[in-house]
């Protein structure tokens, strides 16, 4: 008991030290860009192995949180949003599916779509996954910083379209 109350309370100054998510002003730009990108001169420049995956039919919403409602959630709930997910993460600590256990949660508390929540879900289980050490004692260390940036950052902000937080 007491080895996984001292992993919730680093799990909870973790996730607390945080700050809110924000939109990335990247993801506003590159669907600027995505329509400039169906040029005729965009396709010839790229190589050929990825002409059938982009179809003009697709849509540009590629990303989890990238839509009207979750953006304005994610406005809306601030710096709350880390409260919450460090909330949820302890909640979740002994459940056989954390990542969806943490989704569900943060989804049901803040209003987030289930796909955007998932997103929360998938980058706590990174984090204490993959930089539980690094980050235990102090989650704004340069070696936490480091490696989540590094092991979590970068598949969050694909699967969100926001930046991490």
């Amino acid at each position: 008991m007491g080895r996984s109350a001292m992993w919730g309370v680093m799990v909870l100054g973790l996730l607390v030290a945080c700050k809110p998510l924000v939109p990335d002003d990247k993801s506003e730009d590159t669907n600027g860009s995505d329509d400039t990108s169906t040029s005729v001169d965009t396709p010839a420049d790229t190589p050929a192995d990825t002409p059938a995956d982009t179809p003009a039919d697709t849509p540009a919403q590629t990303t989890a949180c990238d839509n009207p409602a979750d953006l304005a959630t994610l406005t809306n709930v601030g710096d709350d949003l880390s409260d919450t997910s460090a909330s949820c993460t302890l909640q979740c600590v002994r459940s056989r599916d954390p990542a969806q256990c943490v989704s569900d949660c943060v989804a049901q508390a803040t209003g987030l779509t289930e796909d955007c929540s998932d997103c929360f879900g998938e980058y706590s289980v990174c984090i204490t996954r993959s930089c539980l050490r690094e980050c235990a004692f102090d989650p704004l260390s340069p070696g936490c910083i480091q490696c989540r940036s590094t092991f979590c950052d970068p598949d969050f902000a694909v699967c969100a379209g926001v930046t991490p937080p």
